[in-house]
């Protein structure tokens, strides 16, 4: 679909070791003031419109305020943006709010189903943040994008017909069966790659 992009803010607060961006920005996080974000999006022709943001969602009151903008202005758009499932299993009001002025898909970088992966990379979240996470979205209806380790192992498990090296496909499976996430392949997936979640997960129930 045509779309445009748009860039309300740089940077990110944490500080996941496999992740450069806070690195690049110093460790600094900087927002757009709303109303000139609001300005820029008045002018945008395309009706889909992409947050290129590091973390779209890690200031609530200032994506509160930027909500309130774009609601009365009237602007007629839909939206995808990053978000870290922690910031949305703390304020589900906001996924309220942004569905009802446009918010079509957002980007989650669950990075694993495993709890010590979450831990040695420094993500500070959990699992179990990243499946309520992943209800919030289903029950306002926003599509969920972009899967990363996860998708690897299981992509692997389906090639190879075997387990993974770590032997925790029921773990995998049942956090495929919680999430259910689409795939972005234009996104950090495997390019080319259009399954949804469910659809792979039953592969590996056939193979396993």
């Amino acid at each position: 679909r045509p779309y445009a992009s748009i860039i309300t803010s740089r940077g990110c607060p944490f500080r996941c070791k496999f992740c450069c961006q806070w690195i690049l920005n110093k460790g600094t996080y900087r927002v757009r003031n709303p109303e000139k974000i609001v300005s820029e999006l008045v002018q945008i022709q395309e009706p889909y419109v992409d947050f290129t943001d590091d973390n779209s969602w890690t200031k609530a009151n200032w994506m509160n305020d930027l909500y309130l903008k774009i609601k009365q202005t009237g602007i007629l758009k839909e939206y995808k943006l990053y978000a870290r499932s922690d910031l949305i299993t703390e304020r589900p009001d906001l996924i309220r709010k942004w569905k009802k002025i446009g918010l079509k898909a957002v980007l989650i970088g669950y990075e694993s189903f495993k709890e010590e992966d979450l831990k040695n990379w420094n993500k500070m979240t959990t699992v179990s943040k990243n499946i309520e996470a992943s209800k919030i979205l289903k029950d306002y209806g926003v599509e969920i994008q972009r899967i990363e380790d996860q998708l690897e192992r299981l992509q692997e498990t389906v090639r190879t017909r075997v387990e993974p090296v770590d032997g925790r496909l029921e773990e995998l499976r049942d956090w495929a069966q919680e999430t259910k996430p689409r795939i972005d392949a234009a996104a950090d997936a495997v390019p080319g790659l259009t399954k949804s979640m469910a659809e792979l997960k039953g592969e590996v129930d056939r193979v396993g």
